[in-house]
């Protein structure tokens, strides 16, 4: 959460924004969309935000830990996503409520260039073919959880 309350990480569904984005951010935890609330249960993701992860060393190991050739933004969800093609799933459970003050220490404008076309690579083929942990339905221009509107491209099949 926000220090306001509000909720800034609930999970990471690929597609939003173009590439991976943070459903429920900026709502309140129990405020209802037609995709739930973030506070509804514990949901399966294709990621969550290493802002707050735990994964068993074995398997941390096993798909080759943190891809060091991103700098700041994204290394999370491309361990995430060798993790789901590894066979194993990413969680957030919405009972644990921690407060993360984002980018207290950094500027959160300045994600390196780079990052972005590593990010590019490692979510290529997800961004292709969808989400499974998403609804169709929802909108990918923002965080709200909302319905597309009527002349917004679907996210894919």
């Amino acid at each position: 959460l926000y220090p306001d309350g509000r909720v800034q990480h609930a999970g990471v569904a690929i597609g939003i924004h173009g590439w991976a984005g943070h459903p429920f951010a900026g709502l309140e935890p129990d405020e209802g969309t037609p995709f739930g609330a973030a506070s509804d249960g514990t949901r399966n993701w294709m990621a969550v935000t290493g802002a707050c992860m735990m994964v068993e060393r074995g398997k941390f190991h096993e798909v080759g830990g943190f891809d060091e050739s991103f700098a700041v933004g994204g290394g999370d969800v491309d361990l995430c996503l060798r993790l789901t093609a590894a066979g194993y799933r990413s969680l957030c459970v919405p009972h644990v409520r921690l407060i993360h003050d984002e980018s207290a220490s950094r500027d959160p404008r300045r994600v390196p260039p780079g990052d972005f076309e590593t990010s590019r690579r490692s979510y290529g083929a997800f961004r292709t073919v969808g989400d499974p942990f998403y609804h169709p339905a929802l909108t990918l221009r923002d965080t709200s959880c909302r319905l597309r509107s009527a002349g917004e491209a679907p996210s894919p099949p």
